[in-house]
């Protein structure tokens, strides 16, 4: 049985299995959340095929949330699938007696007299989990092989260490270049979160003596990059300091020569020094070399820090020392990888003791977690070593023999321009191409046999001599790299000749960022996958991006490119500028149609190749087309194979899998991305990368199933009165809309977001505000989110906010010649789009935040991202195509079509034709909603034992407790059981029985309740004293006349805003709002009652003169803040006109 859990704020997927006998953690979780191990007696982990899987540490007392229960137990790490976690007899055992349902997939178990029901997740729920299976069950064989012993009499080496490192033959110096000047360089500018921590990381550093206080003139600055389980790790940026220093002669290893000397080994160790800079010191007379400065002191390093330019050189050295009666002869060393090799294990287990005993005696201390022992096979230095002998990894040439075929002419001409980038190097190059060239052709796209031939025969040339060369390390090496809003692409080489090619897609976060910091990205992969080539070695980087060119004199200003450059300090090279048409091998690759990826806003995903290529066979369906097209690729019309995947009109295929289904499902609906769509919003989602039978009918029922949208989103019902359409606007950002939604919970200061929405291209900016905030505030944060970028609109419509009422804000738009339009009081009909986009908007935040209702404000970025990608059913298109005219970049980066418009005069043709378009569209559906509103209620009737979900006002309900963020609350509380009905409209429920509300509801309350729920569904938040909370207070009263008729106004202060924004509203009016409010309770009338003899004529003479100084001061105001835009002088003209 699977449950959802979380380790920390990671979300992770537990298998409860009473057949394993102790808890288990997956390496993947360990090591993406850093997770603390502690080194024990090896033992062995035998799986269900036979195999036994060494292992030698333990993550003791993590903790782990369950559904209602926190538990801490000692978990082995272990590579499973199918789960993040698994829990065992070990855990199983400690809770004594346990009721267990497998059909209904559920536990109960009491702890300290409490008892606790553990609902297992059906088997379509998805996580961040791999989708593999466990073959079996696991068991530990405690008796220690040879291997085993030799670890544990060494133990002491995986242990973290407790002192200095002692003084040995080798200490890091830093000499300088002539009449050096000491560089100088003032801290970074960090938030306050990041005060703390860097404060925090000094004192630990103090605390084991690595640095002290330092007076050297010599200062760098502190970097503080983020690691990916939320924490941080402080750095020093020494570019200034490593720009003077002198580089090292020390000879590199050359990994030919190394690899030569492996001929013959069979058993293989791996051994990873712990924070190896960090145990060699640096030399006494350099230490003030190594200074750095923080907000709050100087100091200076003890030890060998990360990032110094010579630092590479001398770990070298000191591990060449340290093992040199024994290199090659059984041990290899290359910086930090220390690989020890034998003909047989008994050797083995000699080379082994004699390479811990001198790590032992040299005080050196290792990293059991990454250290690998007594294995058949092992990658060493960019090869996979075994008995058989060398191999290159295939990833070196994988990226170009993956290369898929080309389904259209953009993709075609990118392979063309990687393969023409080495056509020098290609033999008769223009006659093997020629059948692909003639493709590039207009309206020649027709794949054929030649074609076909054509591209292996290049994808073959690309990846053998004479194009691909074997490294020569007495040559410099030059890395040309290149990003693309699709991914990144480098191809490593010598002399011209490539050595090895590199591409990757982008996540969807990483597409989101700016073009330098996706160029400095394609630096930093590259030069991490070609470490072993390039590190100790000068080498040339070649960039098209100009701005990197001065990439090691910039100052760094954010986050990321601090987290970025810290992973090129240990490099040495020189940056060139290349243009971009000079640069054609790396742009290729960068381009490069990648794979099948899943990325999600919390962890990138992906879709198991190997379970989708096993599904397709098992799905007779699937299988019988493939098949088919097999020995006819036309035989089946729209499909195709490529890569051994099924596609449907370039839509990838997915068999008949609940798993798989389950996940893209899941993605496109449930995530922070998606933002719980509705059926068409999810469907677009869907369809625009994948395909199976009856997909429309599984999107609708997932989307009605959903728990989360049930309980939070609106009901849509038909409304009384007739709709009055507002006139279909001519130009995008002429004609707005907005509004308000208030009475959220504080978070980052805010508590307000106000909505405007463009009323033709629908596209929405959610700006968040705080309170208190006045008419003049609200129009600062309208010019410079919207003015700024969409200038000035033609007309605002807007319901009657208090806000809207001031007399500078009208004033405001008055001298902008723009129309505030009103809407009716107390009914919105006029202003309803912003009402249903707030709805929108306060549905999607209560998916994601009502277990965390102050974390709203985080959310809202991709809130507006996720209204302005999705589609929309009045223009048949998303917010986002109709303002920039493209497509919102897709989520799914491996499914083919065109996302960009090459030609600027066709882009701008094909606009205009979509603003005429989405007019059009916008006229049929503005005619369809009134058709729909126009008509009456639907009938809805319930049988006896359906669930519905129950609709409920805390104001109206006085026993229901009043949630402290109605904003975030559920809309719905259920699902309820339906016991009788009530005549023809009303109907009884079964209340939980606490519940003091009368159970009779009528049918406008209630909502059928769909999918599969937990067995004992919440109850009701029960009030403690019934009362309600009016949501203002009054500061006066007046009588008015209207129509003739005098009319009782009062004066309103509105809670959570100024004074100056109380406004005079009808009483009869509140009265309806706030049924409750009673206007004799309030203790500014001294008579203690209402005088019903109105004397309005009193009052008018003094208001008239309150109204003209109060009119006077927001006209100063207002000609204050229109200065701002240069339109001063405008209104000067005005006022004289």
């Amino acid at each position: 049985m699977k449950l959802q859990g979380k380790v920390g704020k990671r979300d992770v997927l537990i298998l409860v299995d009473s057949g394993s006998t102790h808890n288990f953690v997956s390496e993947s979780i360990v090591q993406e959340l850093h997770l603390m191990m502690q080194y024990v007696t090896p033992f062995g982990v035998q799986i269900g095929n036979g195999d036994i899987i060494r292992c030698n540490s333990i993550c003791r007392n993590l903790d782990v949330q369950l559904p209602g229960l926190k538990i801490t137990q000692d978990f082995f790490p272990f590579s499973i699938g199918g789960a993040d976690l698994v829990l065992g007899i070990q855990w199983l055992a400690s809770l004594n007696t346990v009721q267990a349902n497998w059909h209904e997939m559920f536990l109960i178990f009491t702890i300290d007299g409490q008892k606790y029901k553990l609902q297992g997740v059906p088997s379509k729920t998805t996580t961040p989990a791999t989708f593999q299976f466990l073959e079996t069950t696991t068991e530990i064989h405690l008796p220690p092989s040879p291997i085993d012993k030799i670890l544990s009499e060494f133990s002491i080496i995986f242990q973290e260490p407790e002192t200095l490192p002692p003084f040995r033959n080798h200490t890091h110096s830093i000499p300088l270049i002539t009449n050096a000047q000491p560089p100088n360089i003032r801290p970074y500018r960090y938030p306050y979160n990041q005060k703390t921590e860097i404060e925090s990381q000094v004192a630990e550093l103090l605390k084991k003596g690595f640095i002290k206080p330092s007076s050297s003139p010599f200062a760098s600055p502190v970097l503080l990059v983020s690691k990916k389980e939320g924490t941080w790790r402080m750095c020093v940026d020494y570019r200034a300091l490593n720009k003077l220093t002198i580089p090292d002669k020390y000879p590199i290893p050359n990994i030919d020569e190394l690899l030569d000397e492996l001929n013959g080994a069979k058993v293989f160790s791996k051994i990873d020094l712990r924070s190896g800079y960090h145990q060699i010191r640096v030399n006494p007379e350099d230490i003030p070399k190594t200074a750095f400065r923080t907000h709050s002191g100087h100091y200076e390093f003890v030890v060998m820090p990360f990032g110094l330019t010579n630092a590479p050189s001398t770990f070298q050295a000191t591990m060449n020392d340290l093992f040199r009666p024994h290199l090659r002869k059984f041990i290899l060393v290359f910086f930090d990888d220390i690989l020890i090799y034998s003909k047989d294990e008994i050797q083995h287990q000699l080379h082994l003791r004699e390479a811990l005993s001198l790590l032992q005696g040299h005080q050196f201390y290792a990293k059991s977690s990454k250290c690998l022992f007594a294995k058949s096979q092992i990658n060493f230095l960019g090869h996979v070593i075994s008995e058989n002998g060398v191999q290159v990894e295939k990833e070196k040439v994988a990226t170009v023999q993956a290369w898929p075929i080309p389904t259209n002419v953009k993709k075609l001409r990118g392979f063309l321009g990687l393969t023409g980038y080495y056509r020098r190097f290609v033999k008769n190059y223009g006659l093997i191409a020629r059948p692909l060239t003639n493709l590039t052709k207009k309206n020649a796209f027709q794949w054929t046999s030649a074609a076909n031939e054509a591209f292996s025969r290049l994808k073959e040339a690309l990846t053998t001599v004479p194009v691909l060369r074997l490294p020569d390390f007495s040559q410099e090496f030059t890395v040309e790299s290149d990003a693309s809003s699709e991914g990144v692409g480098a191809i490593l080489s010598q002399s011209g000749h490539p050595v090895a090619y590199f591409s990757k897609g982008l996540s969807f976060s990483n597409r989101l960022k700016s073009a330098y910091e996706r160029e400095l990205l394609a630096v930093v992969l590259a030069l991490q996958k070609w470490k072993h080539y390039l590190m100790g070695r000068h080498f040339f980087l070649k960039t098209d991006h100009y701005t990197l060119k001065y990439l090691l004199e910039q100052r760094v200003t954010t986050t990321e490119q601090q987290r970025l450059l810290v992973k090129l300090m240990p490099y040495d090279f020189t940056i060139l500028y290349r243009a971009g048409k000079e640069n054609k091998g790396a742009d290729s690759l960068s381009r490069q149609p990648q794979q099948i990826d899943l990325f999600t806003l919390v962890m990138p995903v992906a879709l198991d190749l190997i379970d989708l290529q096993k599904a397709l066979k098992v799905d007779p369906h699937t299988r019988m087309i493939m098949e088919t097209l097999q020995s006819d690729p036309k035989a089946v019309p729209h499909f195709s194979i490529s890569g051994h995947k099924l596609y449907f009109k370039d839509r990838l295929v997915i068999p008949a899998d609940d798993t798989l289904r389950g996940k893209i499902l899941f993605e496109s609906h449930d995530t922070p991305a998606s933002g719980h769509g509705g059926y068409l919003k999810t469907l677009k989602r869907v369809s625009k990368s994948f395909y199976w039978p009856n997909l429309k009918q599984e999107v609708k029922q997932y989307v009605q199933n959903c728990l989360h949208c049930q309980q939070n989103k609106y009901q849509a019902l038909a409304p009384a009165g007739l709709l009055q359409p507002l006139p279909i606007p001519d130009q995008i950002w002429e004609d707005v809309s907005m509004d308000f939604i208030v009475g959220l919970p504080k978070s980052n200061s805010f508590d307000t977001i106000l909505v405007v929405v463009d009323r033709l291209s629908k596209y929405a900016h959610f700006i968040p505000l705080a309170h208190p905030f006045t008419a003049k505030k609200v129009a600062e944060h309208f010019c410079k989110e919207v003015v700024r970028l969409h200038g000035i609109p033609r007309s605002i419509v807007s319901d009657r906010d208090v806000v809207f009422l001031s007399n500078f804000w009208q004033e405001l738009f008055k001298l902008c010649k723009t129309k505030l339009k009103m809407s009716t009081s107390y009914h919105p009909q006029t202003d309803g789009q912003t009402e249903v986009v707030n709805r929108g908007l306060e549905a999607y935040l209560r998916c994601f935040v009502q277990d965390q209702p102050f974390a709203w404000s985080s959310y809202l970025s991709w809130a507006e991202y996720s209204y302005n990608t999705g589609y929309h059913t009045s223009t048949n298109t998303t917010p986002f195509s109709v303002v920039y005219g493209r497509s919102p970049p897709p989520l799914y980066p491996y499914v083919p079509g065109e996302t960009m418009i090459a030609d600027l005069d066709q882009q701008l043709i094909e606009r205009d034709q979509m603003l005429r378009l989405l007019k059009d569209n916008l006229l049929k559906m503005q005619a369809r909603m009134k058709a729909q509103a126009d008509t009456h209620r639907r009938e809805l009737n319930f049988n006896v034992g359906d669930y519905v979900f129950l609709r409920l006002q805390p104001y109206r309900q006085k026993s229901l407790a009043k949630w402290k963020f109605q904003k975030l609350s559920p809309r719905f509380f259920g699902p309820y059981k339906v016991i009788r009905q009530v005549g023809k409209v009303a109907y009884e429920l079964e209340l939980p029985s606490d519940s003091r509300l009368h159970p009779i509801f009528h049918v406008s309350l209630l909502r059928p309740a769909r999918g599969q729920f937990p067995a004992s569904p919440p109850p009701l938040p029960i009030s403690k004293d019934g009362e309600l909370l009016l949501f203002a207070q009054v500061q006066s009263h007046r009588w008015v006349l209207d129509g003739g008729i005098p009319t009782l106004e009062l004066l309103i202060e509105w809670k959570d805003r100024p004074m100056e924004e109380a406004s005079w509203e009808n009483y009869d009016l509140l009265q309806g709002q706030f049924p409750t409010f009673r206007l004799e309770d309030k203790s500014f009338f001294q008579g203690g009652s209402i005088d019903t003899n109105p004397r309005p004529l009193r009052v008018y003479a003094r208001r008239r003169k309150q109204q003209l100084a109060h009119d006077r001061e927001d006209e100063l105001v207002a000609d204050q803040f229109l200065s701002l835009f240069g339109l001063a002088d405008y209104s000067i003209q005005l006022a004289q006109e």
